[in-house]
């Protein structure tokens, strides 16, 4: 993100995605010295929908430079304009056999 570049951090779940999102904009968001652009992409927000449209034109034109999703990151759909790292919260089952 410092050098121009794009991150992109994948979640398994709509849920997980909204945490991860929460606690990044707290961390590293427009009111951090930081001030990172952060958005939340995940299903439901597709091309069809006005919300889905203007994210993905600001992901497309690099307004946004941290995109929180879930698979919907990874559609066909999707442009980046310049994506740097992409991070991959894998799902974990502990305890389960």
């Amino acid at each position: 993100v410092v050098n121009g570049r794009q991150c992109a951090l994948l979640a398994p779940t709509g849920v997980l995605a909204a945490q991860h999102y929460k606690t990044v904009v707290k961390r590293m968001g427009p009111d951090t010295p930081f001030n990172v652009s952060v958005t939340l992409l995940r299903g439901g927000m597709g091309k069809n929908t006005k919300t889905g449209r203007e994210i993905r034109g600001k992901i497309a034109d690099g307004s946004f430079q941290l995109i929180v999703g879930t698979h919907a990151l990874l559609g066909n759909d999707l442009q980046f304009q310049d994506l740097g790292l992409l991070v991959v919260d894998e799902e974990q089952r502990f305890g389960v056999k």
